[in-house]
């Protein structure tokens, strides 16, 4: 059965036909141990910027995106699968030597978090955050973006959004960005760029977050989520999709993501097979 499998990742094409074992990123990693175990399908990846993803799975009845982040607006459109990727919560980051991007002490909290988005403008009204086209951060942050004045936001179209908006900052065309630790660590090494990063908390977030695989409304995205949903099941239990996540997570985190890891996987830790 085909299957057109919607990304904004550029190299999408490539990498997913290769090896599982082979590291790549999380989210990566994941998806080619799911195909792996959906021989039934016959995977059609097809590039495409966020906006159009949306629209070409409202259009196209066997079509589904992977690493979708579930919104009330979202679920009205499209039906998701078990969560797929975990990842710890979301920081704001900037440039150290940067001075423009400074955040004043009037917009961190007791426990040194960001207030809000709106207080990284309380004093330099020019600055700029950067996002990327048609990419949800959740709820609270999605409506935190949209209340910002808009000469104070560069949204970006394209693939490859992480790495990206990272150049961007290295090359100090933005002054912030948000994205997962994993992300940014991901892209730092892919670029193979040094940077001296200031990593903030933003008050009020979970701590972590869930991908999920977002499918057409059909009758036939509903056949495919309750197959992508018996390949998690089982997978959530193996070691190759623990490490998949694990992997690519700070030595300091792994406590915090193993708690995440069986809270939304419902399982223990998957052990590593003897060898």
């Amino acid at each position: 059965m085909e299957l057109y499998w919607l990304t904004n990742e550029v190299n999408d094409h490539e990498t997913l036909l290769r090896p599982s074992s082979e590291k790549l990123s999380t989210a990566n990693d994941t998806i080619r141990l799911l195909m792996e175990n959906l021989p039934q399908y016959q995977f059609k990846v097809h590039l495409a910027q966020g906006p159009s993803i949306n629209r070409l799975l409202e259009k196209l009845p066997n079509s589904c995106a992977p690493n979708r982040i579930k919104t009330p607006e979202r679920l009205e459109k499209f039906i998701y699968s078990l969560p797929i990727n975990l990842y710890l919560d979301l920081h704001l980051y900037y440039k150290k030597e940067n001075t423009f991007s400074k955040i004043p002490l009037s917009a961190l909290n007791e426990q040194q978090q960001l207030l809000n988005l709106s207080s990284l403008f309380s004093e330099s009204h020019e600055n700029l955050l950067g996002v990327d086209e048609g990419r949800s951060f959740g709820a609270m942050l999605d409506e935190q973006i949209a209340s910002l004045n808009a000469h104070n936001i560069i949204v970006r179209g394209g693939g490859n959004r992480s790495r990206a908006l990272v150049k961007m900052l290295f090359k100090e065309r933005i002054n912030y960005i948000i994205d997962y630790p994993t992300m940014i660590k991901e892209s730092l090494n892919t670029l193979s760029i040094e940077m001296d990063l200031v990593s903030l908390e933003i008050a009020n977030m979970p701590s972590y977050i869930t991908g999920h695989i977002a499918c057409n409304k059909s009758e036939f995205g509903k056949e495919v989520i309750a197959d992508i949903n018996n390949v998690l099941r089982k997978l959530y239990k193996t070691h190759a999709f623990y490490e998949a996540h694990s992997h690519y997570i700070d030595k300091a985190d792994i406590e915090d993501f193993n708690r995440a890891y069986k809270e939304v996987y419902q399982t223990d830790i998957p052990k590593k097979a003897p060898q």
